[in-house]
């Protein structure tokens, strides 16, 4: 039996290796949401959602796995935005305008760095968590800074180690796809992603309690320069709502069962099922864009919520609470970049005719 487990395990390796390419993506999606979920949950309950969503923004893409190098490069980042994140957590609480004009700045910044470069996602990922997360927690507790620049450092090799391990199993072989050149008003980027982000920015300074929100306006902020204007209310809105539909049946198979492998277990299924639509194995009209936000907004709303019953608080009610707040963000989003295109157009006009 020893003899025959080494070769039924090269075996199974072989057979994952030859899977089409789209396949593979999906097992591999499904494999790295339930190890990232039976880990993440089972050490950390308190954080296993950023561990889950770190390993999601690893996995996604159809690249390969980051090189011990790049791993270095995105450690190095996340110390840094902590640190920048520690400092504006200070002034925020202490000088609040100049605070939040660099806050304001630095996010900026950051969006047109993703926006711009796709490939860039990971860092501008820890960028946003380290200007919004840590001034939130560690203004009022400047000890929370180093503990969260661990546990940022600690969720990226995490999700790095799955990230190679599931690649190991179900390999990318294609080359990286080439983004297309940004074309738009990189200006208007960073404004749109500003007045996106200042709702759950203003609640989460008030209340660490909507940390999940600052999540899902990054994402929105993003979203909202990939679709065009057409497509932007049915993209943003209807993500929301697909994503609280599946957290919504997720939720209700974990209550039936409350068990940390049964979670585990329905992460990788909804893996697996989100993951066809997004790498077009099950044909779609819907993005990539769509359902990848889907699947942001299914994560932050059951996450948190495993975590509040965890530790005895009222998961339910938390629970309906984020899905309503999300929705509102989401047709917020929608209006704001309205306005703004309607003043981007209506300064052009203006201009033509001078």
């Amino acid at each position: 039996m020893a003899v025959a487990s080494p070769s039924l395990l090269a075996k199974a390796v072989r057979r994952t290796r030859a899977l089409p390419q789209a396949e593979a993506r999906c097992w591999r999606l499904a494999a790295g949401f339930g190890l990232a979920t039976l880990v993440g949950y089972g050490g950390f309950p308190a954080f296993g959602y950023m561990f889950v969503l770190t390993t999601l923004i690893l996995l996604m893409p159809p690249v390969p796995a980051p090189k011990p190098g790049q791993v270095v490069q995105l450690l190095i980042i996340a110390l840094v935005a902590v640190a920048w994140g520690a400092i504006l957590g200070q002034l925020l609480f202490r000088i609040p305008i100049l605070g939040l004009l660099l806050l304001a700045i630095g996010l900026s910044a950051t969006f047109m760095l993703q926006v711009s470069k796709p490939a860039m996602a990971p860092v501008a990922s820890l960028l946003i968590i380290g200007q919004t997360f840590v001034p939130v927690l560690s203004g009022p507790t400047p000890a929370m800074g180093p503990l969260f620049f661990f546990i940022m450092a600690g969720g990226t090799i995490f999700a790095v180690s799955i990230s190679w391990l599931v690649q190991a199993f179900f390999p990318e072989r294609a080359a990286p796809p080439v983004p297309p050149a940004f074309t738009g008003d990189i200006g208007w980027v960073g404004l749109r992603g500003i007045m996106i982000m200042l709702p759950p920015i203003m609640l989460a300074l008030t209340d660490s309690g909507f940390l999940p929100l600052l999540i899902k306006g990054s994402f929105l902020a993003v979203q909202a320069e990939a679709t065009t204007a057409r497509y932007q209310a049915r993209e943003l809105v209807g993500s929301t709502l697909m994503g609280g539909l599946i957290a919504f049946l997720l939720w209700t198979g974990l209550r039936l069962m409350p068990d940390l492998f049964v979670f585990a277990l329905l992460m990788a299924t909804v893996g697996l099922i989100i993951g066809r639509n997004l790498y077009g194995v099950t044909k779609t009209r819907q993005p990539f864009t769509f359902w990848q936000a889907a699947v942001v907004t299914m994560i932050v709303v059951v996450g948190p919520s495993v975590s509040d019953s965890t530790f005895g608080q009222d998961a339910n009610t938390a629970f309906m609470i984020r899905i309503g707040l999300f929705i509102a963000l989401s047709i917020y989003a929608v209006l704001m970049v309205a306005l703004l295109d309607e003043v981007r157009r209506m300064i052009r006009a203006r201009r033509a005719r001078n």
